[in-house]
């Protein structure tokens, strides 16, 4: 039993040892705080607001390139709508135009005098047209003595031309460009050199 009374007596001592050094270490925290001097604790603050500030700086430079995103996007989204807009309504008169040029060609081959009136009345109409959409930003895509890009061109046709390997040799249909995008490509006859690979390797 007395052994029993020696091993209780030494538990209870050490909770209290162990009771005043967790005393002891709470009451040295405020005591380290309080040892600080003025100058010390202002400096505290002061990295304690400089790091306030530089993180309210941060977040408005995220927000800010967020902001010109939104305003890139949107008017991106905005300037493509306008141009689809305007590709739908002018690319229907690109139709009227192909044929005003077909009629004209035709009349070029009649030599009556009867109708040279009407030719005329019916070339200033087509003039009209081609005045129109060129306001409109509409531009026509070279073919004549090109190269063939499938950028701007439609190959309908290939045909051998010695010498003129990748060249335009017809435009079938003519390509328009609005603004800096192509509405309408070309369609064109491409020429092709049977020998152009021989004479390249050499």
């Amino acid at each position: 039993m007395s052994e029993e009374k020696e091993e209780l007596k030494q538990n209870a001592d050490s909770q209290n040892e162990n009771v005043e050094q967790n005393a002891e270490t709470a009451t040295e925290a405020p005591a380290a705080e309080a040892e600080l001097t003025p100058e010390e604790q202002a400096a505290a603050k002061i990295a304690e607001l400089e790091a306030k500030v530089e993180q309210q700086h941060n977040d408005y430079l995220l927000l800010y390139a967020d902001f010109e995103n939104y305003k890139k996007r949107t008017f991106k989204e905005k300037t493509d709508a306008i141009w689809a807009a305007k590709k739908g309504i002018l690319e229907d008169m690109l139709s009227v135009i192909d044929d005003f040029e077909r009629g004209l060609k035709e009349l070029e081959k009649v030599n009556d005098e009867s109708v040279s009136s009407f030719k005329e009345g019916i070339d200033n109409i087509y003039r009209k047209f081609s005045n129109f959409i060129a306001q409109k930003g509409v531009t026509l895509i070279e073919t004549k003595d090109q190269d063939f890009n499938t950028d701007f061109h439609e190959a309908v046709a290939i045909i051998p031309a010695p010498g003129m390997n990748n060249k335009i040799i017809d435009c079938t249909q003519k390509g328009y460009m609005l603004g800096d995008k192509v509405m309408r490509h070309a369609k064109v006859v491409v020429g092709q050199d049977a020998n152009a690979d021989t004479n390249e390797s050499k």
